[in-house]
């Protein structure tokens, strides 16, 4: 079908003009919704087996052992009492 006449040449035009900027607001849309679906696909992951909440609590032994390597020699709780 020939287009005959300059003002549907325009008016195609500006159709085509708005539909491209609607269809590229849409994609935007997608790939913000994308972003934020990968980001929880992050949370929720397939190793929920090795979140904190899963695993069992620490013995008092290995409690112990964390406090003597780590703790025992920076902690003065002389540090953490009235100075008055």
């Amino acid at each position: 079908m020939p287009i005959k006449n300059i003002q549907d040449q325009r008016r195609i035009k500006e159709l085509k003009d708005k539909y491209e900027k609607e269809r590229q607001s849409i994609q935007i849309e997608i790939d913000k919704l994308q972003a934020q679906l990968d980001v929880l696909e992050a949370y929720l992951g397939d190793n929920l087996n090795s979140e904190w909440h899963s695993k069992s609590p620490l013995t008092s032994d290995e409690i112990a052992d964390l406090y003597a390597k780590y703790m025992k020699h920076s902690y003065d709780p002389k540090d953490y009492t009235d100075k008055d």
